[in-house]
């Protein structure tokens, strides 16, 4: 499990010869910190520092906080949509199932997070076609938005928004074959 920067922890450190902060740091010694909760309790995390040179505030983590695992949808027509992502758009297929429903965990090549695909047949089944991007769309980084604009719309993908500029990042917004809204997006100054 990657660790999470924890922000503006109120703990500095200098490098002075006396400092028993600036020896624990360079020691590795973990250190407990409490957060105040609800309800007057206290949530104690383990914390390490990271960096050997501290010069103003040191970097700490914290190893369990949650993260976005993967986020679902029912779809018509999961096995197809699933090799169209992963032909498509570089995804890469982490587990499936071969019987109803059909869930396809799909992975990004850094692993960071997936999108599962599957066909629930007792469940609703989102109206992708009719959904206006602005209320949910699906956002893939890329490196040159209009190439892949262009690769995309070869392969079945449909544009909603041609590739435009806001500030410094890139845009456009096209429907997978199935409806599903897609963002391309090139971020002049990385967000992630």
């Amino acid at each position: 499990m990657r660790s999470q920067p924890v922000s503006r922890l109120a703990i500095y450190c200098y490098w002075e010869y006396n400092d028993p902060l600036t020896d624990a740091a360079t020691a590795g010694i973990e250190l407990v910190l409490q957060f105040p909760c609800n309800a007057g309790q206290t949530l104690s995390r383990k914390v390490s520092h990271t960096h050997p040179v501290c010069r103003s505030a040191p970097s700490f983590y914290v190893d369990d906080f949650m993260k976005i695992e993967h986020t679902a949808f029912n779809v018509t027509e999961p096995v197809l949509m699933a090799k169209w992502y992963v032909d498509h758009l570089g995804l890469v297929i982490k587990r499936r199932t071969t019987d109803a429903p059909y869930a396809h965990f799909l992975a990004d090549d850094g692993d960071t997070v997936m999108i599962e695909l599957y066909g629930n047949r007792e469940a609703p089944v989102i109206n992708f076609p009719n959904l206006n991007p602005a209320e949910w769309h699906l956002a893939f980084s890329s490196a040159d938005v209009a190439a892949d604009t262009a690769r995309l719309v070869k392969a079945g993908a449909t544009i909603v928004a041609d590739v435009h500029q806001l500030g410094d990042d890139t845009f456009a917004m096209l429907r997978d074959p199935w409806g599903v809204p897609v963002q391309l997006v090139r971020r002049g100054t990385p967000m992630i």
